[in-house]
């Protein structure tokens, strides 16, 4: 085709989209924890994630900047795991570390004399621990522990036999020698 004397072109070019995404990859501890992503864009997009554990503030993001937070559940396993953010065209891979549990009892004994009494041991653990005595002697002021820092209040009755007597406390898989 010729206009004014001249072949005329048609050219077309296809929308070119881009991503800038930082960082392109996460990195938590087992707790649950948020952090950021930034994204830079030329077009809209939706963002998705792989596994139920991965939460996004927003499911979608428009061209321009935006920034979005990620947060994760804690990770209540002994393995580490992995999932993964879809970010129109790209990927962002997280990885949380595994849970390792924790736990500390002070002191590792305790002495009663004839007379009984009561006694305190610390616990120090970041989950759940049951706690029992293996005698009946022996009274606790509870019978589990959450995570953190706990004092359990430890209580021996009276006794008059002139023989020793022996018991333990167990926290988690933990003894606590008892005489």
């Amino acid at each position: 085709i010729l206009i004014n004397g001249k072949p005329r072109i048609d050219v077309s070019q296809s929308k070119y989209s881009y991503f800038v995404i930082s960082p392109s990859a996460l990195t938590y501890g087992y707790e649950p924890d948020s952090q950021q992503i930034t994204i830079t864009a030329n077009t809209d997009y939706d963002i998705t994630t792989n596994v139920p554990w991965i939460h996004i503030s927003q499911n979608s993001g428009e061209s321009g900047v935006t920034v979005i937070t990620v947060t994760v559940d804690r990770n209540t396993v002994e393995t580490d795991r992995n999932g993964s953010i879809r970010i129109g065209d790209e990927t962002v891979q997280v990885y949380q570390s595994k849970f390792v549990p924790y736990l500390n009892v002070d002191p590792q004994s305790i002495v009663f004399y004839k007379e009984g009494g009561i006694s305190y041991i610390t616990i120090t653990a970041n989950t759940r621990y049951d706690i029992s005595a293996s005698v009946p002697w022996i009274t606790l002021s509870q019978n589990y522990v959450e995570s953190g820092v706990t004092t359990i209040a430890v209580t021996s009755n009276q006794y008059d036999t002139g023989k020793k007597r022996n018991g333990t406390i167990t926290v988690g898989n933990k003894p606590v020698e008892v005489v």
